[in-house]
């Protein structure tokens, strides 16, 4: 009897594939379909993750990243984007690339909102909070340092903590918006090494 046809073993991958090449769900780019302040904080986010998702496709798939990713411009509102090109620059859309789109975005978010500049102490105040639901200490503290960078991104505060002064009134503010006080005092013990260190590396000492 002839041998029959040979079974050569398939990777597992491959199986699961049916070829060498993975099938993905197909990834939404988020659109921009407003340019205010809070709608391109939002979108920068969306973004990020829409991005990292993106890259970790490519490797895994060996595809092009520029090639399968969809670009800042399409990502626009075709009238919004028309619009802007028009009204900021003067210039017809083809002469603007995705370097220049990014820049004028961050410069949205990093600008004061409506250019008007908060009361910054009562804002962080009524805003940065510790979530004493939290049981870990550690995790508390990682989520006030995330919230208050939230807080400054939100409201376009950049420009106002650039500055050695600024620094330093950053690290004010996440002190000295804990509440109840006896809290404070604890964090502020708590914490006291890792300012120390923050301001070394800033050259705040």
């Amino acid at each position: 009897m002839e041998p029959g046809p040979s079974k050569e073993k398939i990777p597992t991958k491959e199986r699961e594939y049916g070829g060498a090449h993975p099938i993905f769900t197909p990834v939404l780019a988020p659109e921009i379909t407003s340019t205010s302040h809070a709608a391109l904080v939002q979108w920068r986010k969306e973004r990020k993750v829409y991005e990292d998702i993106m890259r970790a496709r490519c490797q895994t798939s060996g595809e092009d990243y520029a090639a399968v990713t969809r670009s800042v411009k399409d990502s626009f509102d075709r009238k919004l984007l028309e619009t802007w090109y028009r009204l900021r620059w003067q210039v017809a859309v083809i002469e603007v690339n995705d370097d220049r789109l990014r820049s004028e975005i961050d410069n949205i978010i990093n600008s004061v909102k409506n250019h008007t500049l908060p009361d910054v102490q009562a804002l962080f105040k009524k805003e940065l909070h510790f979530n004493l639901k939290e049981s870990d200490v550690s995790e508390r503290v990682l989520q006030y340092f995330i919230s208050c960078e939230r807080i400054i991104e939100e409201h376009g505060l950049h420009a106002c903590f650039e500055s050695e002064t600024g620094r330093k009134e950053k690290c004010s503010l996440l002190v000295n918006s804990i509440a109840p006080e006896g809290l404070k005092e604890e964090v502020e013990n708590a914490l006291r090494p890792r300012l120390s260190a923050i301001k070394e590396e800033e050259g705040l000492g």
